[in-house]
């Protein structure tokens, strides 16, 4: 209303246009990561008479796991020597490139300053080379089941995925023959990853030759198809076993690498990984410079840990306090193993609901759900996990997320105590939906 002396004038109302909503990017449209949308668009609700266990995320700070005191160290000796709060080169600090350099290295390949990209957290280091090599109208093989953030960038960049088996009787080896008859002309790289998010396998020395056998015809003349393989894992393998870098075996096939500080120093908040360009043949040499100019959509990583990483990969305990948390991780796996596998005074065998599929290092394990044993309250995926952590608070990632479906993963880093507890809820769980 408006007032003009005596009068009281109403203005008429004029309902305005309606703006149609600003349109997003097909990229921004395509992106969709189903960790993450599973984790944090949750409805489901606890039972209140039960602490939760959540054992779905693979994150290992939040289970009480510490970073060893020697990385904590470097932290501050490199924060309190104020020479690294600035930026750094797009590739990362010129002696963190020569550390990482110089710590995987192999006698038959000496790498150099030149090969690293120092990134934002490995998956930027598994973002850039896909950038580099892959556009609309490529495709790319990934291993299923497996990480999906790789589905998550292919996705974003209008890239094709294409996944190809792994066998869970062979304890996750790669069905070769299906991954070779994936490839075609368009196939710009094959995703390995080893030891495996989510599935604990960790590949023997004559099955990474056998899968470099494959590689090799695709590699022969003016062809080139390289391997991108995810070792944000590496060493990290349960005592008795023995971890082999995929460049180590591959002289003749090119190789990029990534890796990080996440998961073996138990940082994955700090945000470092790195690229590693292991490639004898020439055939990466323009991808290389692909890498240098897709490094510089942002300025630099975490300058801060730059500092530090020489330090910590040198220091003589960083092998030492790798081979103590896989012996935590392992005594944890059989915690959860045998509290879901006890033995009871009476005729239930759970194994005829849950089969696991026992891991051989990383920090997961994969469980298979026989829904055809179960009640008809529980015939998905779904209703299995829904109900588990309605009934019992326990949280898990639907293997549905990770191309495996019908499936839990279980994440390893809680201690011995929690991880037999939230067995011992499953086993609780299964024997209250047999099926009779």
């Amino acid at each position: 209303f408006f007032f003009f002396g005596d009068q009281n004038l109403q203005m008429p109302i004029v309902s305005e246009p309606v703006s149609p909503s600003i349109p997003i990017t097909e990229a921004a449209r395509n992106t969709f990561n189903p960790i993450r949308a599973y984790v944090e668009g949750i409805t489901a609700k606890p039972n209140p008479e039960k602490s939760i266990i959540n054992l779905g995320l693979g994150d290992p700070t939040v289970y009480g796991l510490r970073v060893p005191k020697f990385v904590e160290d470097a932290v501050v000796h490199s924060l309190q020597s104020g020479a690294y709060n600035g930026y750094c080169h797009s590739k990362g600090d010129l002696r963190t490139r020569e550390a990482i350099a110089t710590k995987f290295s192999i006698p038959s390949f000496k790498l150099t300053a030149e090969d690293i990209v120092v990134t934002s957290g490995c998956s930027h280091a598994i973002y850039l080379p896909l950038l580099t090599l892959a556009q609309k109208g490529d495709n790319v093989l990934i291993p299923a089941p497996g990480f999906p953030l790789y589905t998550t960038i292919c996705g974003s960049l209008g890239v094709e995925v294409r996944k190809y088996r792994l066998i869970p009787e062979r304890s996750f080896e790669i069905d070769l023959e299906h991954l070779e008859s994936l490839i075609d002309s368009n196939t710009k790289c094959v995703i390995m990853n080893n030891p495996s998010n989510p599935c604990g396998s960790s590949y023997s020395k004559d099955h990474l030759l056998d899968f470099l056998n494959v590689m090799r015809k695709y590699n022969t003349g003016n062809q080139g198809l390289p391997v991108l393989a995810d070792e944000i894992y590496a060493d990290m393998v349960f005592p008795g076993r023995k971890f082999h870098f995929l460049a180590e075996l591959a002289q003749d096939i090119p190789i990029i690498s990534v890796g990080g500080m996440a998961k073996r120093f138990l940082v994955p908040g700090w945000r470092i990984g790195w690229t590693i360009i292991q490639d004898k043949t020439h055939k990466l040499d323009e991808v290389r410079v692909g890498l240098t100019k897709t490094a510089q959509l942002i300025l630099s990583s975490n300058t801060v840990i730059h500092g530090a990483l020489p330090e910590i990969l040198s220091h003589p305990d960083e092998e030492i306090e790798l081979k103590k948390l896989m012996v935590t991780l392992e005594k944890q796996f059989q915690a959860f193993y045998h509290g879901l596998y006890k033995k009871y005074d009476d005729d239930f065998d759970v194994r005829n609901q849950i089969s696991l599929i026992e891991p051989q290092g990383a920090m997961y394990c994969m469980g298979e759900i026989r829904l055809q044993n179960f009640s008809a309250e529980i015939s998905t995926e779904r209703d299995f996990l829904n109900r588990l952590y309605e009934e019992q608070s326990v949280l898990l990632l639907p293997g549905t997320a990770l191309s495996f479906p019908n499936s839990f993963r279980v994440v390893i880093c809680a201690n011995e105590e929690i991880m037999r507890e939230c067995a011992e809820r499953i086993y609780d769980f299964c024997k209250k939906y047999q099926k009779i």
